[in-house]
């Protein structure tokens, strides 16, 4: 699971409000935090595309590293879930609302996928464009958040 160590040191930004502060802040480690779950989902999503459009699909090996991926991909999101709802409980309304929206597209994303199964062969341009598409999502919906009231 490299990807998801480098996951959570790409999702570093809030390093920067530690260094620039010269403290630890809890605001800085849930940006963090929210930040790398977020971000995380995509290693699980990808893996999981990767084993469904593998053309040796009947062989038992790629059968059962597929429905590994999809177990962990469906274990990572309920995952996801459940730290927005526990971390609904410490926050406003507002910010619980907007945190919670900002997870929808990547919770919705790999439901369709586990249920539906739809990929056959991966279009790598279109999930790089859709990627970029949730992370602005995210992107305005977690600003929004940290903005506070107003």
């Amino acid at each position: 699971m490299t990807e998801l160590a480098t996951v959570g040191v790409l999702a570093a930004a809030p390093a920067v409000i530690i260094l620039n502060h010269g403290s630890w802040d809890v605001v800085a480690v849930a940006v963090w935090g929210v930040c790398a779950l977020f971000f995380g989902s995509s290693v699980f999503y990808v893996k999981m595309l990767v084993g469904a459009s593998r053309p040796e699909a009947g062989h038992s090996r790629t059968a059962s590293w597929q429905s590994r991926a999809e177990r962990l991909s469906m274990l990572y999101h309920l995952t996801v879930l459940a730290v927005v709802v526990v971390a609904a409980l410490f926050v406003s309304e507002r910010t619980a609302t907007l945190l919670a929206v900002a997870y929808v597209p990547i919770v919705a994303r790999a439901s369709y996928s586990l249920i539906f199964r739809p990929v056959t062969r991966l279009n790598l341009k279109r999930i790089g464009v859709a990627e970029i598409g949730y992370s602005v999502w995210f992107g305005v919906f977690v600003s929004a958040a940290l903005r506070g009231p107003g």
